[in-house]
C-alpha cells in the first residue's frame, strides 16, 4: 500500500512508499496517523514534532502497478478518513486547497 501525502504548508504532493508493508491500522491509528512519519514524503527534511496539522493523507492505493501517480487526483472520503485525528478545521482546510488546485490544473489542460 502507498499513500499520497498533501503538505498543506508548501502546497507539495509526494507518494510515500516506503513502507509497503504496514496496513490501514497503522496510517489510520498508529504511528503513521501523525505528521512526525508523514513527514517522510519530504525525505525527513523538516521533520515536524509528533503533530496533526501539516501531513494530510489524500489518496491510497492498495496494489500499486505504477500508473496511479497522478499529483491532481485525490478521493475526498480517503481525506477524511485517513486523516480524523486532525482537527475538521485542517481537514476542511486540506479540502480547499486540493479543489483550488484540481480547478487550476484543468485550466491548464
Amino acid at each position: 500500500m502507498i499513500v499520497k501525502i498533501l503538505d498543506i504548508e508548501t502546497g507539495n504532493v509526494g507518494w510515500l512508499d516506503g513502507v509497503k508493508t504496514v496496513g490501514d491500522s497503522w496510517w489510520l491509528e498508529g504511528d503513521g496517523s501523525c505528521d512526525c512519519n508523514r513527514a517522510l514524503v519530504n525525505d525527513g527534511v523538516g521533520m515536524p514534532e509528533c503533530s496533526l496539522e501539516r501531513y494530510f493523507i489524500i489518496d491510497i492505493v492498495k496494489s500499486p502497478s505504477g500508473n496511479e501517480k497522478n499529483d491532481y487526483t485525490y478521493d475526498k472520503d480517503i481525506v477524511t478518513e485517513y486523516n480524523n485525528y486532525y482537527s475538521e478545521e485542517l481537514v476542511s482546510e486540506c479540502l480547499r486547497i486540493l479543489t483550488r488546485n484540481e480547478k487550476i490544473n484543468e485550466i491548464l489542460k
